[in-house]
């Protein structure tokens, strides 16, 4: 089954800005704690002095953002929920952060007419890409946003692990939420279909590999598993160790991608 656009959108809204007030602590579990930590390096390591304007695509609750705004780089927040950029704002308030950050509320999609500027860089953590009905025309969008050699930063649910439990013969899946009715739905790309549509927007892609190959995500802040675990330890140093292996990357939940503007 298919969704059509304005379904999407209008059960995306709903349901993040129902998910707002809870979302920090329901993704606050250590295994959360080890993809963020990833994300952040990632950030790091592939951000460098050079870059002075990022956009944050699907910026949720801000937590990317803040980290940005710190290395004193202006940031633009972008994100469809209302209820989640108010908490952004609070955060990047909180920080004293508030004369570097914008935020946006709008679809992905709508970048170039959302702000209508050139930044140096751009990320999309946390499968924020997994809401979008077309990737090549929103990796398009975000490209016209970019100067020329801007690296794009992101990482999304991997086809081929999802769809192993779960059917759908053309990569949307709906998912029922709680007991309010929520429904949300996801669409989920194989490495190659990310790589192709890369290519086609007009980027190189520089490297791609996976989180959560040898260790399961917990969505939830709790269930309680020991953190200090050294079994638990030792698998997540594993995975930050061989993020990059492309055989584990195709059993990885999540597949991380980094990619420059051509």
């Amino acid at each position: 089954m298919s969704p059509d656009e304005s379904e999407i959108l209008s059960e995306l809204v709903k349901y993040y800005d129902a998910l707002a007030p809870y979302y920090d602590a329901k993704y606050s579990h250590p295994t959360i704690h080890h993809m963020r930590t990833i994300e952040r390096q990632l950030i790091d390591r592939y951000l460098d002095a050079s870059i002075k304007r990022v956009l944050d695509l699907g910026c949720g609750t801000g937590l990317h953002t803040v980290q940005l705004a710190q290395y004193g780089r202006e940031v633009v927040g972008i994100d469809i929920s209302p209820e989640m950029i108010r908490l952004a704002q609070r955060r990047v308030e909180d920080a004293g952060l508030s004369d570097r950050v914008r935020f946006v509320v709008s679809e992905i999609d709508n970048i170039p007419s959302a702000i209508g500027e050139q930044f140096d860089a751009a990320i999309s953590m946390f499968g924020a890409l997994n809401h979008i009905p077309d990737l090549s025309f929103t990796l398009q969008n975000v490209a016209r946003a970019l100067r020329s050699g801007a690296p794009l930063i992101f990482t999304v649910a991997n086809a081929e692990r999802i769809l192993s439990r779960t059917q759908s013969s053309n990569g949307w899946i709906q998912l029922r939420v709680g007991t309010r009715g929520l429904r949300l739905w996801t669409r989920v790309w194989t490495r190659r279909d990310i790589e192709t549509a890369l290519i086609d927007s007009g980027y190189d892609v520089v490297r791609a590999g996976g989180i959560f190959s040898l260790i399961r995500p917990v969505y939830s802040g709790h269930v309680v598993v020991n953190r200090n675990s050294p079994f638990n330890r030792i698998l997540m140093w594993l995975e930050r160790r061989l993020a990059w292996n492309t055989r584990l990357a195709r059993r990885a939940e999540y597949l991380i991608f980094v990619a420059r503007r051509v």
